[in-house]
């Protein structure tokens, strides 16, 4: 594992000179875990839950804990490695290359579905008259802007939207307060816990399962004592967010409203009247969504151009920053002909591919290194 980590090492240096704190890396956690999900995660929950969706939420943050602690200990052994050197030094030169590349692949395609998320929300709620290409491309520029400055620079300009994302979050959820109507949460556990257990689900995998990407990051954080209690409690902060934007859903607009909105919580913001002075305040949705998702999506983004370059060996990730905006321009468009047929994939298909790839793949990883060791232990 010396070996290993003294290798890593060189070519870590290599390919990312920038080191993040622990505290940054614990706003990244909460940007991600809110992420897409502060828009698409009340209409998928209540669509299964009904006004039980509270309750998913709760199982489901409950659930990701052990996920988060099985990349934790990927992380604890390998801590020079990140997750495509980790498979490769498990799973060998040929299998552990072809499983790198698959999740290269993986971060590149969930990036490009965050990409598309973006271009319809403005699409459809902000510039109706505009084309989706355009989003996308001046997208892709502040993406591309971004991921050449480097992981450092990225992670620093979230520290510093982070104060204003806390501030214009705390104030809708203030303004709501008045709105709020407890007898939507009733009846409670009406069909029994199946409901509850299906919504936990898409908790599971679309705030949480999703940020498998930081194993990308984890070797550039400089770690201190707090840094693991920091990593559960962040993850922890951004599904208390979830629950507090699913049960305001539920409180506010109902059930069927909530299963039934596009974007439940944009919907949820045009609540929002004090006095008939306060009104119209959807643009604070749209900023925290979008910074959330940025972040979210800039990360996916490095988590592909650093695996692209280390399965190749590359000796820098940025020329590859070029061919990857021109991909992502055609495969953000193409990935989906409209937005009802991404929302279906997202609520059958795609949280088996996630969590495949966040819970199955790091659980035979974890047991090839238990593997490894025994082997170890039996030749001394």
């Amino acid at each position: 594992m010396a070996i290993l980590c003294n290798g890593v090492e060189e070519l870590k240096n290599l390919l990312e000179k920038g080191r993040i704190s622990t505290r940054q890396l614990a706003i990244l956690i909460v940007f991600m875990t809110v992420g897409d999900s502060i828009l698409i995660l009340p209409s998928l929950t209540a669509e299964a839950a009904d006004q039980n969706a509270w309750l998913s939420v709760i199982l489901g943050g409950a659930l990701a804990m052990p996920v988060l602690w099985i990349w934790g200990a990927l992380a604890r052994f390998y801590p020079q490695a990140n997750l495509i050197e980790i498979v490769q030094s498990l799973l060998g030169k040929w299998l552990g290359g072809a499983v790198a590349l698959y999740y290269s692949v993986y971060f590149f395609f969930v990036a490009a579905g965050l990409i598309r998320e973006l271009g319809d929300f403005f699409t459809i709620q902000i510039l109706a008259q505009t084309p989706l290409r355009a989003i996308h491309l001046l997208l892709l520029f502040v993406l591309a802007w971004g991921l050449a400055k480097g992981l450092e620079p990225i992670v620093r300009t979230g520290e510093l939207f982070f104060p204003w994302f806390l501030l214009m979050l705390t104030a809708l959820i203030v303004c709501l307060t008045p709105n709020l109507r407890p007898v939507n949460l009733k009846p409670f556990l009406s069909e029994g816990i199946s409901p509850v257990l299906h919504g936990s689900l898409y908790v599971l995998v679309y705030p949480f399962a999703e940020l498998v990407a930081l194993l990308m990051v984890l070797p550039y954080v400089n770690r201190k004592a707090n840094t693991k209690r920091d990593y559960y409690l962040a993850a922890l902060f951004g599904g208390l967010i979830m629950l507090i934007i699913v049960l305001f859903s539920l409180l506010v607009l109902g059930p069927f409203l909530t299963s039934n909105q596009v974007y439940p919580t944009y919907a949820l913001a045009k609540k929002v009247n004090i006095g008939n002075f306060l009104q119209r305040v959807e643009a604070v949705v749209a900023i925290i969504w979008v910074l959330s998702t940025f972040f979210k999506t800039a990360i996916h983004s490095y988590a592909f151009l650093l695996g692209m370059a280390e399965t190749f060996k590359l000796q820098g990730y940025r020329r590859l920053i070029g061919p990857y905006v021109l991909l992502q321009f055609g495969m953000a468009y193409i990935i989906t002909p409209n937005f009802t047929f991404y929302t279906d994939v997202l609520y059958k298909y795609w949280p088996f591919w996630d969590l495949t790839n966040a819970l199955l793949l790091p659980l035979i990883l974890l047991a090839a290194h238990a593997a490894g060791r025994k082997r170890t232990a039996v030749k001394a």
